[in-house]
């Protein structure tokens, strides 16, 4: 979401998050019935500030349930207008099973996601599955913010931008 600077050495960058991104992944709820939630129901976020080390983790957990790494698809959500062709048209996105979980109503745009695809027909794995992923403390490569970021955010940062030879 930062737009790249052409020179190289120390750069402020600055970009917004809109409050569509926080309030869809809350099912849009107010931010007064966000505050009238338990504690522990209440929209956080999570920011992972080291994406491989998390990968690892999740990955190798999987793997130690069972699961085999060609069965694990990571990718990113492309997003798609299912509305174009009217409430009763019709759309062929001609790709196979399990990829069709690779899109996403465009109204969502904005969530910019990526997600793991976990494709494997062991019914052992896949009842396992049907439960939360216990990874185990992410508290050294993520921040927490207890916040419901209903308006939105922005984020500004220094960077240093290198050439890589």
């Amino acid at each position: 979401m930062f737009n790249c600077p052409a020179k190289t050495g120390v750069h402020k960058l600055k970009t917004s998050i809109p409050g569509s991104y926080f309030r869809a992944f809350a099912d849009n709820i107010s931010r007064e019935k966000a505050e009238m939630l338990p504690e522990e129901e209440r929209p956080v976020l999570l920011v992972i500030n080291n994406y491989p080390e998390f990968k690892n983790r999740l990955i190798n957990k999987l793997i130690s349930m069972g699961v085999n790494s060609n069965e694990i698809i990571e990718t990113l959500v492309t997003y798609y207008d299912f509305d174009q062709y009217g409430e009763m048209g019709w759309i062929d996105l001609d790709i196979e099973s399990p990829l069709e979980l690779v899109f996403k109503h465009i109204k969502f745009k904005d969530q910019n996601e990526g997600r793991f695809i976990i494709n494997t027909k062991n019914e052992k794995t896949l009842l396992m599955l049907k439960e939360p992923i216990e990874i185990g403390p992410l508290d050294d490569i993520c921040l927490i913010c207890d916040k419901y970021l209903y308006e939105g955010v922005d984020v500004e940062l220094t960077a240093n931008v290198v050439l890589e030879k």
